[in-house]
């Protein structure tokens, strides 16, 4: 394999990864006075032990040694936010009805990624995201987890008018408006605030917003019934009652063909996985290796050329949440039961030799003839 076609393939493969990874989100720079954008928080690139695969803004989130273990019966949910991000605050509008709907059973917490510099709390969207954040703290700190709640859900829906919008939104939870303002001017608020940003900061996380559900990264959809699938599926075999209201995933079926001859970075299909079974939670996935013959069938009638690809049912088309994220990569297989999705773009499973007059890989075209071959120097008219 020439050094040129595998960098163009791990190139390609890149800018795939980028096209489907996480959702859209804030991001500042270390130094909050430096040049700021909004920005996905999930990239591609390659990680430390020279895998392909999307990652998240900072560190693992391991979370301290120390930990405690979830409660049973009860799922931790994390989130990171900045109260003027407008990806944050759709978020909110999406995961508060779930929260409130799980009540005891989820144990939820909001810290906030700001800055402190010389002193002074500074953050992306300004001053008013610095009253916003306190606000929203003194909320947490002076009112019932309901209560609280629902003053983060009114903020969110007219978050543009953070922080002016407080006393409505605290009028309608049933706060005690005198003992907000005490939190907000005493100074207690603005140390909710450092001490918050001292959890962030912990983390490495710079993106807004970050999602940690018992301890774990999540990546996927932020619909509302994207998140109640997923914390219902954090449960495990013992979910409460609310989760048998819900209607559920789209159920179909995903086969990813790898080839154990390849073990370098480009034919790792680990960050595809991690995306399905993010963004589609009702997806089924079967793992084949290219020396099984349904593999080398399925591989044949999908048009593909490299390896790793993905083999998706039809059914995926109904799926409101995903299929956009996929629907121009997907090839229509031969049958039209099942669609191809290129995942690696490096590894050829039967690489047709150009010059020695024999047909390679079977395909009835030899050397030159086949297409394989374009690119090679003895081919070119």
């Amino acid at each position: 394999m020439s050094l040129f076609r595998y960098f163009n393939g791990m190139v390609q493969q890149l800018l795939l990864i980028l096209l489907i990874g996480g959702g859209a989100g804030c991001a500042k720079t270390p130094n909050i006075r430096a040049a700021q954008h909004c920005d996905t928080v999930s990239v591609g690139q390659t990680n430390q032990d020279g895998t392909l695969g999307p990652v998240s803004e900072g560190k693992p989130a391991s979370g301290p040694k120390t930990a405690a273990k979830p409660k049973p019966n009860v799922v931790s949910f994390e989130m990171f936010i900045m109260s003027k991000c407008p990806y944050s605050n759709k978020s909110l509008q999406n995961l508060v009805p779930v929260v409130l709907s799980l009540a005891e059973h989820v144990e939820f917490s909001l810290n906030y990624v700001a800055n402190v510099d010389d002193g002074e709390l500074e953050s992306m969207h300004g001053d008013s995201e610095i009253k916003g954040n306190i606000l929203q703290l003194c909320a947490h700190q002076h009112g019932s987890t309901e209560q609280w709640l629902k003053f983060i859900d009114c903020q969110s829906k007219e978050w543009h008018s953070i922080p002016e919008n407080w006393e409505e939104c605290a009028a309608g939870a049933g706060y005690d408006q005198s003992t907000m303002v005490t939190c907000y001017t005493g100074g207690n608020g603005e140390k909710l605030l450092r001490d918050s940003i001292a959890k962030t900061e912990a983390e490495g996380f710079t993106g807004s917003p970050i999602f940690l559900i018992n301890r774990e990264k999540y990546d996927g959809g932020r619909s509302e019934n994207e998140f109640g699938w997923v914390l219902c599926r954090a449960f495990g075999d013992d979910p409460p009652p609310f989760c048998q209201t819900m209607p559920q995933p789209l159920r179909f079926n995903i086969i990813i063909i790898s080839d154990k001859r390849c073990t370098g970075r480009g034919c790792d299909a680990q960050w595809f996985e991690s995306f399905v079974r993010n963004r589609f939670l009702g997806a089924t996935i079967e793992k084949l290796d290219f020396a099984e013959s349904r593999a080398r069938e399925l591989y044949e009638s999908s048009q593909l050329q490299y390896l790793p690809i993905a083999v998706i049912g039809s059914g995926v088309k109904e799926d409101v949440y995903g299929f956009d994220r996929i629907e121009k990569r997907l090839v229509e297989m031969e049958g039209g039961q099942n669609y191809a999705f290129p995942i690696g773009r490096v590894w050829d499973p039967i690489p047709e030799i150009c010059d020695d007059g024999i047909d390679n890989n079977k395909d009835g075209k030899v050397d030159c003839d086949d297409k394989r071959c374009e690119p090679k120097m003895n081919c070119r008219q």
